[in-house]
Formats: structure tokens, sequence, C-alpha cells
């Protein structure tokens, strides 16, 4: 105890008896405020009214109800029922509505016991009404969500189009001039390979005429048909004085 507690615990020995002082040392080790400590002693209850006060002090419950009980002359019982109804979550006013010092305990109880199951059912209608707002919330951010969804993939869907028309279809068109420059390339090579085997066979009736002895006349004309390919004229025509001399 402290220094306070012992002298107001002396005092109480002067005008209290052994259960009441038994009482006040079991709120002081509580650690109940001497204020409240005093209000009890005052009231002059006897030891098991004090008892059940000072539950009701442990028990936080509103201040004008500890003085509504310190001041009204209510049994032990009483005060059991009264201090119960506070625990329910009843308020001042509902339990008001039993507590009098005329009616006993057991109809203090069944009153008590009717409006806290009152309580309960608003509670539970309450928390119904309290579910159903969050289920409709809870419905509008599903809805929001998808909403977004949806947007994001309408533009995903733009994005792919621009993507297609400015990049795969740009592809396209670089493989499709591709493909022709090829056609093109290769007409010319066909071209050019056609020509490569005229100029193969006059060179080979050539070489006949002249294995046989028999030079073709204006050789001269045909060496100039014979020039491609980058090759000099005068160079084919001493290649093949050349071949003259041998014979």
């Amino acid at each position: 105890m402290t220094v306070e507690e012992q002298r107001y615990f002396e005092e109480c020995r002067k005008v209290l008896d052994k259960d009441q002082l038994e009482t006040v040392s079991m709120a002081m080790d509580y650690g109940l405020a001497m204020e409240d400590i005093r209000k009890v002693v005052k009231s002059n209850k006897n030891a098991l009214c004090m008892r059940e006060i000072f539950h009701a002090f442990m028990e936080e419950i509103e201040t004008a109800a500890l003085d509504f009980l310190c001041a009204e002359d209510f049994n032990q019982y009483q005060i059991r029922e009264i201090v119960k109804g506070f625990c329910d979550g009843l308020s001042f006013e509902q339990v008001k509505s039993y507590a009098a010092v005329e009616i006993p305990a057991n109809r203090m109880k069944k009153t008590r016991c009717q409006l806290s199951e009152s309580l309960k059912k608003n509670d539970r209608g309450k928390e119904e009404e309290g579910f159903q707002e969050y289920m409709k919330g809870l419905m509008g951010i599903m809805e929001s969500s998808l909403q977004q969804f949806k947007e994001s993939n309408e533009r995903f869907d733009v994005l792919s189009a621009m993507v297609k028309e400015h990049v795969v279809d740009e592809k396209d068109r670089e493989i499709k001039d591709l493909y022709e420059n090829l056609r093109y390339k290769d007409k010319n090579i066909k071209e050019l390979q056609g020509k490569l085997a005229e100029k193969e066979k006059q060179i080979e009736k050539l070489e006949a005429e002249v294995k046989k002895g028999n030079p073709p006349l204006n050789i001269h004309a045909n060496i100039r048909f014979l020039n491609f390919g980058g090759w000099p004229a005068a160079s084919v025509s001493g290649m093949i004085g050349a071949v003259f001399s041998v014979f």
C-alpha cells in the first residue's frame, strides 16, 4: 500500500468491521482509485454489497451508474444484476428501467435477459446491414477493377493494331520488295545465261572451222561478234591469230 492508502485504511479500522476492511483491502490491492474507494465506504453498505460495487468499478462502467449504486439501497443480488446489465452492453437508461429497490433480483434478471436479447438482435441486424454494405462496397470495387481491366484490354488491342500496321505490315512490304528484286535478278541471270550459251555455240563453231583448216571469212567481224564480258576485241583477235600461226 501507499502511504495514503495506509493512512486511510487505519481510519477505516475505526468505523468498519472485519469483512468490510477485507473488501477495502481487496479494492486497494486491485488498484482502484482512492476517490472511488472512499465513495463506496461512505455509502455505508455491508461488506457483500461493497464487494459487488467494487466489482462494478473493476468493470469500468460509467461514473453516473456507480453513483447510482452507491446512492440506492440495493442488496448484493440486485447490485449484481444491475452490474451484469452494464456488462451486457445495456445503457444506463435501459438498466434503470428494471433497477428499482422494490423489484427482486430474480425479476431484474428476467428483464435484463430480455433487454440483452433484444439488443443482440438489433446488433445482428446491424451486423447484417453492415455485411450488406460491405458486400455492396466489395462488388463496387470488383466492378471498377473489371472496368479497368476491360479498358486496359481495349488499349492493348489498339496498341497491337498500331504495331501490326506500322511494324508487321512494313516488314511484309519489305519482304515483298525483296522477293520482287530477287525475281528481277533471276530474270537477268537467265537472260545472261542464254547469251552465254549462244556465244559458246559461236566459239565452238569457230574452233571447228579452225581445226578443219578452213578459217571463217571476215574473222574480225566474228571476233567483234564474240566480244562480251569486258574482253577487248584486239585481245580476242590476237588469240585467234596465234591459233592460225600454228596451222
